[in-house]
């Protein structure tokens, strides 16, 4: 029996050993149910995330479902390259979500993206917050930002709100 809420729950730290790696998917096994990731504070670190550059995608470390939740995660030395094309996300986390991302770390990363690139998530239908940023670099287009490049929201329930960048976060517009 599937239940509609499922965790999956980080238990140790993980090095990637600077491997190229594709987006990690995370999915419920059921298209309506929620999953929640939860890094439980330990570390993902040292890695490459490089998606096709000739189609638009979504670029991160977590190729997240539309109603996942990732909170209680440090990431460090994780960088990204997305794609320019079209509608293109791009985020150090994750391209997009549309449920709550919350305590996340990331350090000594970057990210490179198209239309919607964030240090921490590109494009979003949620909420992030209480969410730190420390020696990145995030270059977009259009729509870019340190924490998100673009929130999209019909309510006020969502928001990007007790956040901090630190330690010269770069800009680049490309």
């Amino acid at each position: 029996y599937y239940t509609d809420y499922w965790t999956i729950s980080l238990e140790a730290d993980i090095d990637l050993n600077n491997e190229t790696i594709d987006p990690v998917i995370l999915k419920h096994p059921v298209s309506t149910g929620v999953l929640t990731f939860d890094g439980n504070n330990h570390t993902i670190k040292n890695a490459k995330i490089v998606t096709d550059a000739t189609t638009e995608n979504a670029a991160g470390l977590f190729d997240a479902n539309h109603r996942d939740a990732l909170k209680n995660l440090k990431l460090d030395n994780i960088h990204v390259t997305g794609s320019n094309v079209g509608n293109s996300t791009a985020g150090v986390l994750s391209g997009y979500v549309s449920a709550n991302v919350q305590y996340i770390t990331i350090t000594n990363s970057s990210v490179t993206g198209g239309k919607y690139t964030g240090g921490v998530v590109g494009y979003g239908y949620t909420s992030v917050t209480d969410c730190t940023l420390t020696n990145c670099v995030v270059k977009g287009g259009y729509k870019f930002g340190g924490i998100i490049g673009y929130i999209c929201s019909s309510s006020d329930d969502k928001m990007v709100n007790n956040n901090k960048l630190t330690n010269g976060l770069n800009w680049r517009i490309l």
